[in-house]
């Protein structure tokens, strides 16, 4: 797995990336807020990093919102 970060309206979004037999650009954030990314070996790095900024708001939102609920 790879670390990779972006940034995005001045914030920084670190996620993993994962290499594997997918037909589409997959994203999970988990609930201690590691943003997961899937994608196959032949997607370029920059078509991932556009994807990812294309879902900032989203990721933003849930992040905020798994850091409320936790304890």
């Amino acid at each position: 797995m790879e670390r990779h970060e972006i940034i995005w309206r001045s914030r920084k979004i670190s996620f993993e990336l994962q290499r594997k037999k997918v037909r589409n650009i997959n994203m999970n954030l988990k609930p201690d807020m590691t943003l997961m990314v899937s994608a196959n070996d032949q997607v370029p790095l920059d078509v991932i990093f556009d994807f990812v900024k294309s879902k900032g708001s989203w990721i933003m939102k849930n992040t905020g919102y798994f850091r409320d609920v936790q304890p």
